[in-house]
């Protein structure tokens, strides 16, 4: 009996022989064996007393052990064993292979002096296809009705067709499948950083119209910051986002791709059912690209299951949604993060050249704060402390919540006058008038609030009475301010009466000018004060014209000639003098210093006026006569031709200067000039 039958066949030819008790021939045709290869079955049973009734509690080994001396007569030679554990791990090495393995198993028998043979190549395969098939034994997974999403991008991406440049662009293709049901979602984005990857994850989510318990990304930078295969560190913004929604994150090991088993079907079936019906087809935006994906989406959520019933929005229906949590009311809004912000002494941090205020306890603190496209949020120690709408006017912007401000800062702008005087009031009349008068002292009421709020800390230190006792003084003596009151208060003069003041006896002394003089009014002068002062203004020029004459040499002209020309000036209403002795003057003057000047015209105004002097001369009765006549204003009325005649009498007598200096004072007395 060369060929080998399994026990299985033999302990069939051993149950129909006597059990059944079926001759040799139809045994043969019912194990599909040859007919003497049963009869030789048969003898060795009868042999050693073996029967069906035993040989069917016994194993295949025990029975074979029975029937044949020989064990395992029919096996091939011996061979050298393969230590398949160490071409197992060897094969993880790069560039090696199993030709090489096999090269240094048969070096390495060869060495070994046992004798016995290597196994040659195809069986040395064989063998380690069979134990890889043991080692790596599949778990068959049995997913709970909305527990997990799985996630993944496809490797073959779509393409859309850029119009400026004439290129192709390659987009990714997001893919997310429940595990229970394999309802599925995808969508084009740009790309796999982390904007893109929430902001699909939240659309799929949306899509579903429910929330998993979990979420099973691959560990791509964008879910996990730090990939591990036990623990691995989750992208914050991801994290915030799971959190947002309620669901946690549980990544799938690095290189695992059976951890996802069911996305990775699920991208197979989108490149098969969506990317290979679009192949054709040029998009020009993503938005045309996933509105062509979302139009193939749902039919490929509605075909129906090959070897189910049903498709995969019935299984979702039925399955899936009931056991998923429903939507936040609000969509979770991706953000940015900037840590380490500090507080600066005004409460208040900055943000894109905008301030917002923090409670003034976090002042000089460091807080983190997150930035979405419509909120300000401030976080410390993993609470969020404040938020703020975020503001886009203009740079330096401060948003301020009143409950942000400290006590101080927030009863300082609820106090505006109005009310400032209202609660001066309440203290008594005396304390608003003074509150009011403070109020109106400044040029706006603003400028004097301090000054009322520091009347009110007074109020709270001294009291009510004490205070309006104060101010009732202050307002007395004319005074009503914040520090007059203060210092009554501080000295404790409120309590005292005040005394009215007896009026003194006034003094009178020729050098006391009394208090009517500094309430006199500026009154307007006659016709007959100004000529006072112009006559005493001409005698102080005359004498400095008749001082300067003398201090200059006498002209070579005959005396004559001037005497002629002072004439004529004096018939002519003294006109020509005046001019003359007015340029002289101004000759003179220009001369002197404008110091000096100024002093001579404050002397000059200060002297009295001297009256003219009478010219005396020789009467009827030989006495002495005066011939210039004064009138009540002190004006000269002699007639010209006897000052004339008295001018010649007594020029002998008098200087050049002095000549022109008296006509042109009788000028002046008549009134001609």
């Amino acid at each position: 009996m060369s060929e080998h039958h399994t026990m299985r066949q033999v302990r069939e030819v051993l149950r129909l022989k006597h059990s059944l008790n079926r001759s040799e021939r139809e045994i043969a045709v019912a194990v599909g064996i040859a007919h003497g290869t049963v009869g030789e079955y048969v003898r060795r049973a009868r042999k050693i007393g073996l029967r069906w009734e035993a040989a069917e509690k016994m194993s295949d080994g025990e029975v074979e052990a029975k029937l044949f001396h020989q064990l395992g007569r029919n096996e091939p030679a011996a061979r050298a064993p393969i230590d398949l554990h160490w071409v197992h791990m060897e094969l993880r090495r790069a560039g090696v292979t199993l030709e090489l393995l096999w090269t240094e198993y048969q070096q390495a028998v060869a060495d070994g002096g046992s004798g016995v043979r290597p196994y040659q190549y195809s069986q040395f395969c064989e063998r380690y296809r069979v134990y890889k098939k043991v080692f790596s034994l599949v778990m068959r997974q049995t997913h709970r009705a909305g527990e997990k999403a799985f996630i993944d991008f496809s490797g073959k991406k779509p393409r859309i067709f850029e119009r400026e440049t004439g290129a192709w662009i390659e987009v990714e293709l997001f893919v997310m499948v429940l595990g229970a049901s394999n309802y599925t979602y995808a969508e084009a984005v740009r790309t796999q950083q982390v904007a893109d990857f929430v902001g699909a994850t939240v659309r799929g989510l949306e899509y579903f119209g429910a929330v998993s318990e979990i979420l099973v990304p691959d560990q791509l930078k964008s879910a996990v910051s730090r990939a591990d295969r036990n623990d691995p560190e989750i992208n914050a913004t991801y994290a915030e986002m799971a959190q947002h929604y309620g669901t946690a994150i549980v990544p799938a090991r690095p290189r695992k791709p059976k951890d996802k088993a069911k996305v990775e079907g699920g991208v197979l079936i989108a490149q098969r059912w969506i990317l290979a019906c679009l192949r054709n087809r040029r998009f020009f935006t993503i938005e045309e690209l996933n509105a062509a994906i979302w139009e193939l989406l749902e039919k490929l959520n509605t075909r129906p299951f090959q070897k189910l019933d049903g498709c995969r929005r019935s299984a979702f229906e039925a399955l899936d949604r009931p056991e998923m949590k429903p939507l936040p009311a609000h969509r979770y809004e991706i953000g940015s993060w900037k840590l380490g912000v500090g507080v600066n002494l005004d409460h208040h941090l900055e943000y894109d050249h905008r301030h917002y205020s923090v409670p003034s306890e976090l002042i000089t603190a460091k807080v983190d704060v997150r930035a979405t496209a419509t909120m300000i949020e401030v976080w410390r120690d993993s609470l969020r402390v404040t938020s703020h709408e975020r503001s886009y006017g203009p740079k330096g912007t401060a948003v301020t919540k009143p409950e942000h401000r400290p006590r101080s800062h927030r009863e300082w702008g609820e106090w505006p006058p109005e009310r400032l005087v209202g609660w001066a009031q309440t203290k008594g009349p005396k304390t608003g008038e003074v509150a009011k008068a403070i109020l109106e002292q400044g040029p706006h009421p603003e400028s004097g609030r301090r000054a009322c709020l520091g009347l009110m800390r007074m109020g709270e230190r001294y009291g009510s009475d004490r205070l309006e006792a104060a101010c009732g003084r202050a307002l007395a003596i004319g005074n009503p301010k914040l520090r007059s009151v203060e210092a009554i208060l501080k000295n404790g003069l409120e309590k005292i009466a005040l005394v009215e003041e007896v009026a003194s006896n006034a003094i009178t002394h020729e050098n006391i000018r009394g208090g009517d003089y500094f309430d006199r009014c500026e009154l307007e002068l006659s016709s007959e004060d100004e000529a006072n002062i112009e006559a005493r203004y001409l005698e102080e020029e005359r004498q400095s014209i008749i001082h300067d004459s003398e201090m200059k040499p006498k002209p070579l002209a005959p005396t004559a000639r001037r005497e002629d020309e002072v004439t004529q000036g004096m018939s002519t209403t003294g006109i020509v003098v005046a001019e003359s002795m007015a340029w002289d003057v101004v000759r003179s003057s220009a001369s002197r210093a404008l110091p000096e000047m100024i002093q001579r015209l404050q002397a000059l105004w200060a002297r009295p006026v001297m009256p003219p002097r009478p010219r005396q001369t020789t009467g009827a009765d030989g006495g002495a006569e005066d011939s210039t006549r004064i009138d009540s204003s002190g004006r000269c009325t002699t007639p010209i031709e006897q000052c004339e005649q008295g001018r010649l009498e007594v020029e002998h007598e008098l200087s050049e200067g002095e000549q022109v200096c008296r006509a042109w004072m009788c000028a002046c007395h008549r009134g001609e000039v």
